[in-house]
Parts: structure tokens; C-alpha cells; sequence
């Protein structure tokens, strides 16, 4: 016959059982879409805490949110978006594919009736640029095949390169910006012999540009808009 203490104890565990079942049901009980919100929510917030209790695993972090009608995202381009390291390693811990592009589709109508659709693919090193980050280029950089080196010649939806995007943000600090280019151009050492030429002669030209338009006189000088890789071209 079991003791009073002994019979204490099966109850309390069969107890702890139940609500871990209850609560992993509830969290099944989610609709993914909504998961997803719950998880995009947190990473503004700043809770990594609160994606923990989410309870998301490899499957679900790969997939795609739909943040409106023309972009489809993952969470670790979210979490590289926003700045958050403590995501992105996160992320990265749950397996997350660094290689999984941002989605963002045009739609629209030619002069002679035809309506198209075009989809870009947006990568990490586009989300880097725009918000320079050390310490999640390092990180994802140190991940093998998570950033290539043809993806610094790759365009975003507005035609733009990484190293155009990094030269013209208005987002980080010199130094974030400045070291950020010197990851750019380590990795740009990886490149075959053509693909590096067309990368020096980019960085070249956007440097002198970039260069003059800050020497213009005031009178002169031209207003550039923070570059944002959400927005449409017309």
C-alpha cells in the first residue's frame, strides 16, 4: 500500500501533467495566423519571453507571415528588420533558414490592359543594410551559407544592392555603417573574379555620389528620403 506522502506526490504529478497537456492544447488551439501576430507583436515589444511562450518550433518560424496584401515575411527577417539580436538568436537556436527571402509582390495594370504581378525576393543582407547591425551580421555571417556573397549584388523591389542601401540609410550609426561595409567587403573577397569587379566598380560609384551630394551647396542640396525597402515603386 502506498504512503499518504507517496500518493501526495503521484497526485500533484498527474496534476502538473494535466495542465502541461491543457496548456500545449491551447497552444494548438491558436490559429497559425494568429501565432504568427502573437510572435511579430512580441518582437516590437522587445519580449523575447513572451516568444518563448508561444511554444514555436522549426516548422512554424519558416513559414511565412502575411504582414499585409503585398509582403510575406519569416520572423527572423522581422527580428533582422527591427534590430532585435536577441530574436535573431532566438530564431537561429530554433533552427530558423536564414536563406528563406522576404516576399514582396506588385500588382498592377499596363497602358494596354494587361494586368501583371512581379515578386521580389528581399534577404537578410537587404534588412542589414537598411538598419546596420554588428552584431547580427556577425552572427548570421558566422552561419555557414546563411549569407552568400552574390547576395551583395542582388537588388531589392526598388533596384537597389545592399551597399547602395547601407551608403544611403538613415538608420545607425556611422560606425555600425561604417563596419557594416567592411563585412560587405570581406565578403565580397569571396567573389569570383567578374562578380568582384562589378562590386568594386558599384562600391566606387556610389561612394563618389554619395561624396558629391554632400558637397553640394545649400542651395543646392538635394533632400534624400530614407530609403525603405517596403516601399512600391511607381
Amino acid at each position: 500500500m502506498l504512503s499518504k506522502n507517496t500518493m501526495k506526490k503521484n497526485n500533484l504529478l498527474s496534476l502538473i501533467a494535466i495542465v502541461a497537456v491543457e496548456f500545449s492544447a491551447s497552444l494548438l488551439a491558436i490559429p497559425e495566423g494568429d501565432l504568427f501576430m502573437k510572435a511579430r507583436q512580441a518582437i516590437f515589444n522587445g519580449s523575447v519571453e513572451d516568444i518563448k511562450d508561444l511554444g514555436l518550433n522549426k516548422d512554424n518560424i519558416n513559414n511565412y507571415v502575411q504582414e499585409n496584401d503585398a509582403i510575406q515575411s519569416t520572423l527572423l527577417n522581422i527580428a533582422i528588420q527591427a534590430g532585435e539580436k536577441d530574436f535573431v538568436c532566438y530564431f537561429i537556436e530554433k533552427e530558423a533558414n536564414p536563406r528563406v527571402p522576404t516576399l514582396m509582390t506588385k500588382k498592377g495594370i499596363t497602358k494596354e490592359g494587361i494586368t501583371y504581378e512581379i515578386t521580389y525576393e528581399i534577404f537578410p543582407i537587404h534588412y542589414l543594410a537598411v538598419n546596420p547591425n554588428v552584431g547580427i551580421a556577425e552572427k548570421l555571417l558566422a552561419i555557414p551559407n546563411a549569407i552568400l556573397p552574390e547576395d551583395l549584388l542582388k537588388k531589392d523591389n526598388n533596384g537597389d544592392t545592399p551597399v547602395k542601401l547601407c551608403l544611403e540609410t538613415k538608420r545607425g550609426s556611422n560606425d555600425a555603417k561604417k563596419q557594416t561595409m567592411e563585412l560587405f567587403g570581406k565578403l565580397a573577397q569571396k567573389l569570383d573574379e567578374k562578380a568582384l569587379e562589378t562590386y568594386n566598380a558599384l562600391k566606387t560609384s556610389l561612394v563618389l555620389s554619395t561624396a558629391q551630394r554632400v558637397k553640394r551647396p545649400k542651395n543646392n542640396t538635394v533632400v534624400c528620403a530614407p530609403v525603405n525597402i517596403n516601399k512600391k515603386r511607381n
